[in-house]
């Protein structure tokens, strides 16, 4: 499991300081929410800790090592706000490319129960200018996570998505960072206003004017979090699709 390590980070925007973290640390299985209101830093924070940015101050580390160092991009996943998709390509060839630059013959069993979870295997052959706003978040979000990282720092996942989408986007979360849909679980950082969000989340940090004010554990945070699901039992007896039924036919 990854050591997430953020020590006197300041990160400055001309003489405005838009960040200060003085310490912040975890290295265990947890759904973190990273809250504050509007312009406190949240995006700055995951981008550092993705390593796309460099703070001007203190240091931001992954085992002891530089987050931008080239060693741990494979490690980390960063999803943005606004979906990032292949336009020429379906919804199912973007999963697919992005698993294949993992090494991966199908993409990572999060992707699919997110997939699952959100009723995607009817659009999966169709292409990112055929789907509504919400319908392009929720594919933003599987081909962003198709890869399997140890530590996924999600931006506000849950814009346009409606009530549904977001508890199921809770459940599955919920479920493969505690591990009860296999495997050891994984550390999940997700920055979020929304409330029904927040409540699944094991941990809980916050940032107000760029400061890092508060950073809890939850005192039931060594369970999973209520609700927790893998995407396969949500909605009813649903099951993970097997994966080839989706891929997209080739002339």
């Amino acid at each position: 499991m990854i050591h997430l390590r953020a020590k006197n980070v300041i990160v400055r925007h001309g003489r405005r300081v838009a960040l200060n973290v003085g310490h912040w640390e975890q290295n265990e299985p947890s759904l973190t929410s990273l809250v504050g209101p509007n312009g406190a830093g949240k995006t700055t924070l995951l981008q550092l800790v993705a390593g796309l940015t460099r703070p001007s101050e203190g240091t931001v580390t992954l085992d002891g090592v530089a987050a931008t160092d080239h060693q741990n991009r494979a490690r980390v996943a960063f999803v943005p706000d606004r979906p990032v998709l292949f336009n020429d390509l379906c919804i199912a060839d973007n999963m697919n490319y992005v698993a294949r630059l993992a090494g991966l013959s199908e993409p990572d069993g999060l992707s699919r129960d997110l997939a699952a979870g959100f009723e995607l295997e009817p659009l999966l052959d169709r292409f990112p200018a055929q789907l509504s706003r919400g319908q392009r978040q929720k594919a933003g979000i599987v081909v962003s996570t198709s890869r399997p990282v140890e530590l996924l720092l999600l931006d506000e996942p849950s814009i346009a998505l409606d009530a549904e989408a977001r508890t199921i986007l809770g459940q599955v979360l919920g479920g493969h960072a505690s591990g009860q849909a296999g495997g050891n679980g994984r550390q999940i950082v997700v920055a979020t206003h929304d409330p029904e969000l927040t409540t699944v989340c094991t941990h809980s940090i916050e940032l107000i004017d760029g400061v890092l004010v508060t950073h809890e554990i939850e005192a039931d945070a060594e369970a999973a979090p209520e609700g927790a699901t893998d995407g396969r039992t949500s909605k009813g007896s649903r099951q993970r699709p097997d994966w080839e039924a989706w891929r997209r036919p080739k002339n």
